[in-house]
């Protein structure tokens, strides 16, 4: 019984430590593309500006 406890609260453990893994990653995923978002919308906003002058 303890055995069959300790066991299914290890799986739970890690099935919570792969989330969170997995949420860093997506995480790190979303702020890279956030990132590259920015850099083309300020590259647009540079092209604009020089059609305008």
């Amino acid at each position: 019984m303890f055995r069959k406890i300790m066991r299914r609260d290890f799986f739970q453990c890690a099935r919570e430590t792969q989330a969170k893994s997995q949420l860093d990653l997506c995480e790190a995923k979303l702020a890279e593309f956030t990132d590259q978002v920015y850099q083309t919308k300020g590259q647009l906003d540079g092209r604009i500006v020089n059609e305008e002058n």
